[in-house]
């Protein structure tokens, strides 16, 4: 495994020096082990008593900050990897990226390039899946990261470079017969909403696109589905609820063919819905049936979504939507998908506090959660002011129906 460095300092370059990684391990054991949660103010302290050089200290306080909010991602395994902040923000969560390497795997692939490995999440489900990993990244610090996570794992490689440099002849003599580009999104400043400044830009990853190699790209799941490749078969991930990526898979990695899909993971395990495959992912659908609101009311899941999958979801569910542009679906029964989230209808009423608070004290309503589509409020204002101390819980949402706004009080239906 090589690891070519920036001569740049960087505090994770303190934390590869032996004795200051045997520090951070140390510590990482006495907080697992320890009955009550770890004040790292007090950490910094004592540490700094004990005559530690504050870059020692910072780097191995941060990394220690950075592995308890990475447990979300990455279970108890963030325990022994080595994270950046922009780097732990972007990275895929394990559970996602290992399906992903099985895709791969079940493919009869042996050797995957990985372009923006970043901190090496991707990598790290391709390696543990068997797979000969070439791991790059433009990044000193992201680098140190990925070859640190894949240090158990002898058939990977973890250099540092542009994507942008790499070209055909230099993907020949790697050998390999796949490609990963998870290309970043962010800056200073925050996400980049045109897929043109990403880095690679989306140029170079069409151009990408056609090179003779199974692929996947990992895309912000706001893209715009015009911009898709035509053969490309695209899918919106969600975990427990929230939306946490978009990809596209070249045909040899497409089994059910082009199209769009949405994956929803949760704890009764992992759920498809697609079109009727294969469909150009690119192409505008007819759009779902409408109705007025009925007896019960159904929040689709962000991955259908922004996979544009309403009217398939109503088609299935024998649902409408309460508006063209609202992604509500309505019905007379009792919905019941692991694409939704179902709730009972108690009342509608117009858009107005005072008919709202009415309508509340009317069905004995005490607290609200307000959720809100197609109406320029304030939820949390709203919340505040409808909220009372007793009664039964209560969802009101604020939207349209017939492009007209309303207020709809439901209850949660809980499976």
């Amino acid at each position: 495994m090589s690891l070519p460095l920036d001569s740049e300092f960087s505090p994770l370059e303190l934390l590869l020096e032996p004795k200051n990684w045997e520090l951070l391990e140390r510590l990482q054991r006495e907080k697992d082990s320890a009955q009550t949660a770890v004040n790292l103010e007090d950490l910094n302290r004592a540490l700094r008593q004990a005559g530690l050089p504050a870059p020692v200290v910072s780097a191995v306080l941060t990394q220690l900050d950075l592995r308890e909010h990475a447990k979300n991602k990455f279970g108890d395994s963030a325990a022994h990897m080595l994270f950046t902040r922009a780097g732990l923000e972007q990275a895929t969560r394990m559970r996602v990226a290992v399906l992903r390497a099985k895709r791969y795997a079940d493919a009869g692939l042996k050797h995957v390039v990985d372009l923006g490995c970043g901190i090496g999440a991707d990598s790290l489900a391709f390696a543990m899946l068997g797979l000969q990993v070439t791991a790059l990244d433009r990044d000193g610090d992201a680098v140190a990261c990925c070859a640190t996570n894949l240090r158990a794992f002898s058939d990977t490689e973890v250099l540092q470079g542009n994507v942008e440099d790499m070209g055909q002849e230099e993907l020949r003599s790697l050998g390999a017969d796949s490609l990963f580009i998870d290309p970043a999104r962010r800056a200073g400043s925050g996400r980049k909403q045109n897929p043109q400044d990403w880095s690679p830009s989306w140029d170079y990853i069409m151009g990408l696109w056609n090179w003779p190699y199974a692929k996947c790209v990992k895309v912000a799941p706001g893209i715009d589905h015009k911009i898709l490749p035509s053969d490309a078969n695209a899918q919106w991930v969600s975990v427990d609820g929230d939306l946490v990526e978009a990809s596209i898979w070249s045909p040899e990695l497409s089994p059910r063919g082009r199209g769009r899909e949405a994956l929803v993971l949760d704890a009764a395990g992992a759920h498809r819905l697609s079109e009727d495959l294969p469909h150009d992912p690119t192409a505008t659908r007819k759009g779902a049936p409408t109705s007025r609101v009925l007896d019960y009311i159904a929040e689709p899941d962000g991955a259908v979504i922004r996979a544009g999958l309403l009217e398939k979801l109503c088609t299935q569910m024998d649902g409408a939507l309460i508006d063209s542009k609202i992604a509500y679906l309505t019905s007379n029964h009792e919905l019941k998908s692991p694409f939704i989230t179902s709730y009972q209808v108690l009342e509608t009423t117009a858009m107005k506090p005072k008919a709202v608070q009415s309508c509340l004290e009317r069905l004995g309503i005490g607290s609200v959660e307000v959720k809100k589509r197609g109406a320029d409020i304030n939820p949390a204002q709203w919340q505040k002011t409808l909220n009372r101390k007793e009664g039964q819980p209560a969802v009101v949402f604020l939207t349209q129906s017939a492009q007209k706004h309303v207020a709809i009080v439901a209850k949660r239906i809980t499976s």
